[in-house]
């Protein structure tokens, strides 16, 4: 029994030590999480010190690249904290805005144009708000009339609707071989359009620098010379708001590109300037029925004006002294009148007996020698490239249509001429 009995203290003692040094254990875990505690703390510190800026410009970074990022609380708020009171700050356009959204184009897009066109100061501002109103999926393309002032998040739900509707248009349809006032007459007749056909007129008739300066192929008009034989023609489709200057700019334009970048050249050429090479292609016009005798008649009017076939130059040519008849007439009428005015007509009188005064002198070419001044009505192609490639083989100087007859008689002889005249009865 008592050889048992001692055994035992040691072993209390053991246990004890074992309490003992569980209990230092505990106090030791205790120890490292308040430090554990104390180190986050300061990471937490220092990150918010040391790593916010670096945060935040990833978060408006991630922002600009992704918009779907906004969808995370603290990109969202980084950014909201980065743009301040850019996120409310009315726009500062001066008038109403006129944004074109293309389809298929993403709300950074968007958000980029918008910026371009003043109405927030960065893109992010328009995505932010897009973001937050839920707006993603429902941005639309098309044409927006933007008011001046509009809030951020106003323009995003006006993005985000039904875009302006699309502008009422007009045909207009110009007919070859047209002088300006009779442009100005037939537009006078298009109810649907809202220009007024005075201003329309007046650019045409004393066009300003800019206007010209705008299209570099009107430097072959001499100085003060009217637009007259440089318009398109043809059939145009625009809105019925289009202002004057900008149908002059269309019509400008398609003449320019019918004719031709190689127009000066050809024109150099053929002996003449671009303006001489045009005034006689609008007389061809005039003139010619069929397009197999463009030629030809150019070829008349060349021969005219050379001095070794016909000593004065005199052109003889109909079209330039009705032209000079018309102006003296259209001068004395509203423009209302205009559209009942019946131009090109035949005058019923010898057109050698026909006065103008000195301003049209040179229109009427029965009596005065040369070239007129200026192109009477806008020439096709057609016509001007018989005037800058006549037919002058044949040594014509004459030419006659029978009464009702598209086609043309050509003689080379006043003899001859006359025999064809008679021919006709």
């Amino acid at each position: 029994m008592s050889g048992g009995t001692a055994p035992g203290r040691p072993g209390l003692s053991r246990d004890r030590r074992r309490a003992a040094g569980e209990g230092s254990g505990r106090s030791g875990v205790a120890v490292g999480c308040l430090a554990g505690i104390v180190l986050l703390v300061l990471l937490v510190v220092a990150a918010i010190l040391f790593l916010g800026p670096v945060a935040r410009s990833t978060a408006i970074g991630l922002a600009r690249d992704n918009p779907q990022a906004l969808r995370l609380p603290f990109v969202a708020s980084l950014v909201e904290e980065e743009l301040g009171a850019a996120l409310v700050a009315p726009a500062g356009t001066s008038g109403p805005v006129v944004l074109t959204i293309e389809p298929g184009t993403r709300v950074a897009g968007i958000a980029a144009i918008a910026a371009e066109a003043g109405l927030v100061p960065d893109p992010l501002v328009l995505t932010w708000q897009v973001v937050r109103l839920g707006l993603e999926g429902r941005m639309q393309s098309g044409t927006f009339t933007i008011p001046a002032g509009i809030a951020p998040a106003e323009l995003a739900e006006r993005l985000a609707g039904p875009p302006d509707p699309p502008p009422a248009r007009v045909t207009l349809a110009f007919r070859p071989a047209l002088r300006l006032e009779q442009m100005a007459a037939y537009l006078a007749t298009v109810e649907e359009l809202e220009l007024d056909v005075k201003d329309f007129l007046a650019l045409v008739q004393d066009p300003p620098r800019e206007l010209l300066e705008r299209h570099p192929h009107l430097e072959a008009l001499p100085r003060g010379a009217s637009l007259e034989g440089f318009m398109g023609q043809g059939t145009f489709e625009v809105e019925t708001a289009i202002s004057a200057e900008a149908l002059v700019d269309l019509l400008l334009a398609d003449w320019a590109a019918e004719m031709g970048d190689d127009l000066p050249a050809r024109a150099k050429a053929a002996g003449l300037s671009v303006y001489e090479a045009v005034t006689l292609a609008s007389i061809v016009e005039r003139e010619a029925r069929v397009d197999r005798e463009r030629r030809k008649i150019a070829g008349v009017y060349t021969n005219r004006l050379n001095e070794k076939l016909n000593p004065t130059r005199i052109m003889n040519a109909d079209p330039t002294v009705i032209y000079a008849a018309d102006t003296l007439a259209l001068a004395e009428l509203s423009l209302k009148e205009w559209t009942r005015y019946v131009f090109w007509d035949l005058l019923g009188r010898p057109l050698a007996e026909v006065a103008v005064p000195d301003e049209l002198a040179s229109f009427q070419t029965y009596l005065n020698p040369g070239l007129p001044d200026a192109p009477i009505a806008t020439p096709t192609r057609a016509s001007l490239d018989a005037a800058l490639d006549p037919d002058v083989r044949q040594g014509f100087l004459f030419f006659y249509a029978c009464p009702g007859s598209e086609t043309h008689e050509f003689a080379k002889t006043l003899a001859q001429h006359e025999a064809n005249i008679v021919g006709c009865s």
